[in-house]
């Protein structure tokens, strides 16, 4: 009790410097208690960051990555457009100085073939034809094959073309999801 008093009576007395130590005290722990949590505050905003960061990285390398395939995939419909149209439009038949043309025939026919899915169903058509064509010894019939190999290809080549825009049309999707 004698503690309380002493401890009373020198407050009282030095009113004025109680009040500056406890403001002091009162201003040291609310800086304390801001700073931890604008600390808190950051770290969080930081690892936001951080993670739409990597989400950003993803989405480039999953873009890169698409616009890399359908670049790949036009290459090839253009590889195929451009062996068809030399099959179709110069089938040599064989005559002692046309042996070149012969040589480059059969090698835009293999090119096809090694190019092309033999298991998908438009393919199967397609190298159906090709065959009735490489085994034709009739200029006539070569004329009718060819329309129909023609037209198996452009559908072939529409279809690879539609799947091309769509992979296209999903980097819409990629970029923004819905």
């Amino acid at each position: 009790m004698e503690l309380l008093k002493a401890i009373n009576s020198f407050i009282a007395e030095h009113r004025e410097l109680v009040t500056l130590i406890g403001i002091l005290l009162v201003t040291f722990l609310v800086t304390k208690l801001l700073n931890k949590s604008n600390e808190k505050r950051a770290k969080i905003l930081s690892d936001q960051a951080e993670q739409r960061a990597r989400a950003d990285r993803r989405l480039q390398l999953e873009l890169s990555r698409r616009m890399k395939l359908a670049d790949f995939r036009q290459a090839w419909i253009d590889s195929i457009r451009q062996d068809f149209a030399s099959i179709i439009g110069a089938k040599p038949y064989q005559s002692g100085d046309e042996g070149q043309r012969v040589d480059d025939y059969n090698v835009r026919i293999q090119s096809v073939l090694l190019k092309m899915n033999p298991s998908e169903v438009g393919s199967k058509a397609i190298f159906d034809q090709l065959t009735k064509l490489m085994s034709s010894k009739n200029r006539n019939a070569d004329d009718e094959i060819a329309f129909e190999l023609t037209n198996l290809v452009n559908c072939y080549l529409k279809a690879e073309w539609d799947r091309l825009k769509e992979e296209l049309e999903a980097y819409d999707e990629v970029v923004t999801p819905q």
